[in-house]
């Protein structure tokens, strides 16, 4: 009997358990010899459109025997025949519509509804796709379907910027970042978040024009010559960050209305408080522009626990991705990536967060290009016209001698800014059309072959759309929708059907292939759809109303101090009254704790330790200090304070130092660049070499000290400790004589008393550490500041006790 030779994976596997241990080898073989059976796992297969396998015309019988005996070799089940629908529209809104009436047809052929769970057994309803060519047929086709009840699950980032709730956060981020972005002040205005009047929309406009004379005013009194500068010209934005006056009225007579006033005053709330969150990570900006305008909320009320916040989640994640791979980051470049990708379409794929793909009912909207590797039960290829697939210019096509239409590509001889590499730098140049401009005698042979080059590149460009066609198609399972749509937004004449569907059209039974009748005019634009603007309250709305009055008419109903209107009503212990609903008492309790929680005092808790300045500080401003230790801020460095780390690490190494060092072999200390930085630094040794303290040994250079007032350690370096020049080693004598002066180096000016005083603390807490450091008593521990730049030495002589500083930094 042969024996079977071993595969590389076999092989590979005994070399691995060979360099286990014996014992480990011995125990793996009994366990796999008296465990149970191997779950056997079966391998998907691929079929691409293809019912049917075609059988190998011999096959040995060892094998056939073998493969009926071995579960892994059986082929999937046939999935049956397919069919193909033809149906060509009117206009893209009927195309949406028909699009929608299928997918429901073929769900409920399939005895399965939308998704709701009452079809046979709960089967999931049949999986469905949209194919679609150009984003711009994406928000046509969601509204479509969102008419039938059909949930529209948008793959891409152009889709999401579609989407309302995005459009929304990228507005305000428009609006933040560059003030003269009035479009994208206009959707705020009118979107559901402001609902701003026209009334009080025409009235803020001709402020906005009074501000804009006033301002070109402004600048002819004062001589301006030459063309207006843009950064001048006053923007609607600018109007809504300085509202008119109460009292001011239009050419006229109108004003803004009270509420319009308020509404206005808090979306110009919202935008400071965006300009204030600019220096944050895209990240973090575009989270804050979420939170600012409560779309997260409003989409969670409407559709709780529905994976709502996808599409917020994708736009974030998206943001994050460009923050982390983008040469050039920050909102600027961000917000100009995006319109690019909406203007020119770029392939910036997006797609939608996990939880909402879990939706079997959903119908997925999808690029031709993105579907690649994908499958459907369902899928209709939308848009299929002349000049959207294949995509190129009506206008430039031109037909032959026999009557052959024929396209024109620019290739790389087209503008730069949709130019593609020259065909020789490409890897598959030999498969793409070459521009032999090297053989042109004449000028005359030249346009020739040129324009030869571009009939040329088009008809690669035609083949390119052919085989994404052919991606599109195979990417249906069971049933494909082949649908075109002759009226869109902007045509002045009907688009003819694809190519395509005029080839497929003949192989189609004539019940499979339905075509509206096609009006002369475009029925998008002769009929506008009317809705009622602003739009009335929906019915969050109105409830939040509701909830509103009734928190007024219990903290009416309370006792409220009048001394303090601002003071809301559950900060002065209004409790949530009984009420016969359940929830509707639970959402007023729920406010209630969520006003007092806003209207209380932040606490902020002291760290166990601080430093000496942190001390000084608390003692000095305990406000200021509570919110640096809140949200500490890196300091802006300042040349004075590199001054002083400068001489105090000179005077470091000058007092350890054996011998004195000469100014010039200290100029590789500092920058020989920066002459004005080495001539402060000299002025500040020379100062420092006529003081008294130059001559002087210390006790003790920058040594860390340590002591404890109250609860809290406090950390901080002494500067220098000599022994007291009145006498005595450092050390108190057995007549009490004798001791230390502690000194602090200040390399700028001499301050106010009232400030001198603050500092004086700094000096107070080293004189308690040295105290505990060597038990020296206090009353032989002098204090002194030295100011080096104007030579002057300030005794410290009034120190509080330890008590007396821990009251102060308790705000007693």
């Amino acid at each position: 009997m042969r024996r079977r030779r071993p595969a590389a994976g076999d092989l590979r596997l005994a070399r691995r358990l060979g360099r286990l241990p014996r014992r480990l080898r011995r125990r793996l073989r009994d366990r796999g010899a008296a465990g149970p059976p191997a779950h056997p796992v079966h391998l998907l297969a691929q079929r691409r459109g293809r019912a049917r396998r075609r059988q190998p015309r011999r096959r040995p019988a060892a094998r056939r025997r073998r493969r009926d005996r071995d579960p892994r070799a059986a082929p999937p089940p046939r999935r049956g025949e397919g069919a193909c629908e033809i149906l060509e529209a009117a206009d893209e809104r009927a195309e949406a519509s028909a699009i929608a009436d299928w997918i429901l047809a073929r769900r409920a052929e399939d005895g399965r509804d939308a998704g709701d769970g009452a079809g046979p057994d709960d089967a999931p309803p049949a999986s469905a796709a949209v194919l679609v060519r150009a984003r711009r047929q994406i928000p046509a086709l969601v509204a479509g379907l969102e008419e039938r009840g059909l949930p529209a699950q948008v793959v891409g980032l152009g889709g999401l910027l579609h989407r309302p709730e995005v459009a929304d956060v990228r507005a305000l981020l428009e609006c933040a970042h560059d003030p003269g972005r009035g479009d994208a002040l206009m959707r705020l205005l009118t979107g559901p978040r402001i609902r701003l009047g026209a009334r009080d929309l025409a009235v803020l406009g001709r402020w906005r024009d009074r501000m804009g004379s006033r301002r070109r005013a402004g600048a002819g009194e004062a001589g301006a010559v030459g063309a207006r500068d843009e950064a001048e010209e006053v923007s609607l934005v600018d109007a809504v960050d300085d509202l008119p006056p109460a009292d001011w009225t239009d050419p006229s007579g109108r004003s803004l209305t009270p509420v319009g006033r308020e509404r206005l005053l808090h979306l110009q709330q919202m935008l400071r408080e965006m300009r204030r969150l600019l220096p944050l990570p895209l990240p973090d900006l575009v989270t804050a522009a979420i939170r600012v305008l409560e779309v997260d909320l409003t989409l969670l009320e409407t559709a709780p626990g529905t994976g709502a916040l996808a599409d917020l989640e994708a736009f974030r994640d998206h943001a994050a991705s460009f923050e982390r791979t983008a040469r050039r980051g920050g909102l600027g470049a961000y917000l100009d990536l995006l319109e690019i990708s909406e203007d020119e379409e770029a392939g910036l794929s997006v797609t939608a967060a996990p939880e909402q793909a879990h939706d079997p009912a959903a119908v997925t909207i999808v690029t031709m290009h993105s579907a690649k590797g994908l499958e459907w039960d369902l899928v209709a290829v939308a848009g299929l016209t002349e000049g959207s697939v294949p995509s190129y210019d009506l206008r430039r096509a031109k037909a032959d001698e026999t009557g052959r239409v024929r396209v024109p590509g620019d290739g790389w001889l087209g503008k730069l800014a949709g130019a593609s590499v020259p065909t020789a730098l490409r890897g598959d140049a030999d498969t793409l059309p070459e521009l032999a401009w090297a053989e042109a005698d004449t000028q005359v042979d030249a346009e020739g072959i040129i324009q030869e080059y571009r009939f040329a590149q088009g008809e690669e460009a035609l083949a390119e759309d052919r085989r994404l066609m052919y991606v599109a198609v195979t990417r249906a399972k069971r049933r494909l929708l082949l649908t075109s749509a002759a009226w869109r937004e902007g045509l002045r004449t009907p688009r003819p059907r694809s190519r395509y569907l005029t080839e497929a059209a003949p192989l189609l039974p004539e019940a499979f292939r339905s075509a509206q009748e096609v009006p002369e005019e475009n029925p998008l634009e002769s009929e506008r759809p009317t809705a009622t603007w602003p739009p009335a309250p929906g019915e969050a709305e109105q409830a939040r109303t509701r909830a509103a009055a009734r928190l007024a008419e219990v903290a009416r109903e309370q006792s409220v101090p009048e001394s303090d209107p601002a003071v809301p009503a559950s900060a002065a212990g209004i409790e949530a009254p009984s009420l016969a609903d359940p929830e509707l008492e639970e959402l007023v309790r729920r406010a209630l704790a969520d006003l007092a929680q806003h209207a209380a005092a932040p606490a902020v808790h002291s760290p166990p330790r601080l430093s000496a300045s942190q001390v000084v500080a608390q003692a000095r401003d305990p406000q200021a200090a509570a919110i640096e230790l809140l949200r500490p801020l890196p300091r802006r460095p300042s040349p004075a304070a590199v001054r002083g780390t400068a001489f105090h690490a000179w005077l470091e190494t000058r007092f350890e130092s054996a011998t004195l060092l000469d100014l010039e072999d200290l100029a590789d200390l500092e920058d020989p660049e920066e002459e004005r930085a080495l001539a402060d630094a000299r002025a500040l040794r020379e100062a420092f070499e006529a003081s008294d303290w130059a001559h002087r040994s210390p006790l003790a250079v920058e040594q860390p000290v340590t002591t404890r007032i109250g609860e809290i350690g406090v950390r901080g370096v002494i500067d220098a400790v000599f022994a007291d020049p009145e006498g005595g080693d450092g050390t108190a004598g057995p007549d009490g004589t004798g001791g230390v002066i502690i000194v602090d180096w200040k390399t700028g000016r001499m301050p106010r008393p009232s400030q001198l005083r603050e500092r004086s603390l700094q000096l107070s807490l080293y004189r308690l550490a040295w105290h505990e450091r060597t038990g020296l008593p206090l009353q032989n521990i002098r204090t002194a500041f030295h100011f080096v730049a104007d030579g002057i030495t300030h005794e410290v002589t009034e120190h509080p006790s330890r008590e007396r500083i821990a009251e102060m930094l308790s705000g007693e």
